[in-house]
């Protein structure tokens, strides 16, 4: 992770850990619509499917998991003390595997079943990396997640 001691804000350098976040934060969640503003309407290219043509697209079906490939999978995580936006740690789930294995198998059999998942688990932290360039300039850091 990297660690911004300052960035330039509109013409003023900032220190401020909150003002740097909001900022990257807004930086990176319009960097779409900028590149594409700066790319004109002549660059976009617009595609029409024929009012006929009706695409065949396969079904996606979900396969029940077991406590067998849950355990599996538990076992396949490196053992990090950092979390997610749950504060839950890979190394304690390694730890405590055999409590919850069940009741996680069951959470996750019954999201894809569903087809309803954890808010959660649509979140993600995200953080500068930088690329290239000035340290104090937005523009030299990519979202990493």
């Amino acid at each position: 992770k990297t660690q911004l001691e300052r960035l330039n804000i509109q013409d003023y350098a900032s220190d401020s850990p909150i003002d740097i976040a909001n900022y990257l934060n807004s930086f990176f969640a319009t960097i779409a619509d900028r590149i594409l503003d700066t790319k004109g309407n002549e660059q976009r290219k617009t595609h029409t499917i024929e009012p006929n043509y009706i695409p065949q697209i396969p079904r996606l079906i979900f396969q029940e998991t077991n406590e067998i490939e849950v355990g599996n999978i538990i076992d396949t995580l490196k053992s990090k003390t950092s979390t997610g936006d749950d504060e839950i740690s890979s190394k304690l789930v390694k730890q405590c595997k055999h409590e919850i294995i069940t009741p996680l198998t069951t959470i996750i059999n019954k999201s894809l079943l569903q087809g309803t998942f954890p808010s959660g688990l649509k979140l993600a932290k995200i953080y500068p990396k930088y690329k290239t360039g000035a340290t104090d300039e937005a523009t030299s850091y990519r979202p990493i997640s």
